[in-house]
């Protein structure tokens, strides 16, 4: 699993409504997104918001490297463990017992 990452950016935005200089608000927007860093590079970074028991990833977010303002690693990625198979033949007939078994 890829680690959980926080990230703090800043956004552009903009406004319809009539306003005048003193009311402009001329500075960007910060955001904090949380998710599965899936990517980091150069360009920027992509966040996954959901992952599967099967290691497939929803829900993606690409935040560009020059809104980045800071990045911190919540939780480490693991490799999930694998599942030993259970042959299930054994435990249905270990639940069965025997005519005259103690009980």
């Amino acid at each position: 699993m890829k680690p959980i990452t926080l990230v703090h950016w800043d956004d552009a935005h903009g406004n319809t409504d009539t306003f005048n200089d003193i009311d402009l608000d001329h500075k960007p927007w910060r955001f904090t997104t949380i998710g599965f860093l899936i990517k980091d590079d150069a360009k920027g970074v992509s966040l996954a918001m959901d992952v599967t028991e099967d290691g497939v990833y929803r829900d993606h977010r690409f935040i560009p490297r020059q809104m980045i303002a800071s990045m911190e690693t919540i939780k480490q990625g693991r490799t999930p463990r694998k599942r030993k198979k259970v042959n299930l033949d054994l435990i249905d007939a270990a639940t069965r017992w025997p005519e005259g078994a103690p009980t």
